[in-house]
């Protein structure tokens, strides 16, 4: 069945595998199924083969195979082969474009091996997303339905950012100049392993941590958080004071010269007795 909405879509994205469409919430994995990751919907894939669901510019995810990213009118598109497949390492996986690309809607963009996804992941089962600082609303998609290649699968309706930002279509099919950056992933986090965190520190009454990854994601959930701070910390946690501006179930234990970490663990171990008797 499709889903009725209002007209005005900017953009209509074609199905870019052969499969069965699914929401995302029968997606296996909580991020996808919460769409932490992003809007969309899911195809559960009976070819071997993904496809541009558009025309747009191709944003590769570093050297991983398993997911792209096709960027169009203001829209970042992404599709994830697979649950988990990054463990993959590839293997299965054979690109056909470069990042910096551009492509027509219905090109191949890279054939995968779907009994050794079957056989070495969690699922096959393939999100079609949108994503970006302003992704769009979709008003129309399908869902419970088969899927060829080339069918419509979803309409998006651009925000105001988007609409601002539709010049982009003109110069899709124009020359690209490319210059390439390498930006280093801080936390080093994937959206999998990332849900196994989370669904970890769910189950905690309290997260005592150094790391800063940890302590973000345990933040952002409102967990109650110990941070264990050097004398000169990330800008982040500022340079004094108990609090963060940023996580309200936070308190800080500083360093108050450099290398003191046995007064910042026997601080903690003191307060450790207190949480604990307050917990009971």
């Amino acid at each position: 069945m499709a889903v009725t909405a209002s007209s005005g879509a900017s953009l209509e994205l074609l199905a870019p595998l052969a499969g069965w469409v699914l929401p995302l919430a029968e997606v296996p994995d909580p991020v996808f199924a919460g769409a932490m990751a992003g809007d969309g919907v899911a195809i559960d894939p009976t070819g071997e083969s993904l496809h541009a669901p558009c025309d747009g510019v191709i944003a590769l995810l570093g050297a991983n195979r398993h997911a792209l990213t096709v960027q169009a009118n203001g829209v970042d598109v992404l599709m994830h082969v697979g649950i988990d497949t990054m463990k993959l390492e590839g293997a299965g996986f054979r690109l056909h474009v470069r990042h910096g690309e551009l492509v027509r809607a219905g090109q191949m963009l890279l054939e995968f091996d779907l009994d050794a996804i079957v056989r070495g992941a969690p699922s096959a089962i393939t999100p079609v997303l949108l994503t970006g600082q302003h992704p769009g609303r979709i008003v129309r998609r399908q869902s419970e339905r088969r899927v060829a290649v080339g069918d419509f699968l979803y309409a998006v309706e651009a925000t105001a950012a988007v609409t601002r930002a539709s010049h982009v279509t003109a110069l899709v099919m124009a020359p690209a100049a490319v210059r390439r950056f390498r930006v280093p992933f801080e936390h080093g986090l994937h959206a999998r392993p990332a849900a196994q965190v989370a669904a970890a520190l769910a189950n905690l009454d309290l997260v005592i941590t150094v790391d800063t990854s940890v302590a973000h994601l345990a933040g952002a959930m409102g967990r109650p958080l110990w941070m264990l701070l050097p004398f000169a910390p990330d800008w982040r946690w500022t340079l004094d004071g108990e609090t963060s501006p940023w996580y309200p179930t936070a308190r800080l234990f500083r360093q108050h010269k450099s290398g003191a970490w046995d007064d910042v663990f026997g601080r903690t171990t003191a307060a450790v007795g207190g949480f604990a008797s307050v917990a009971a």
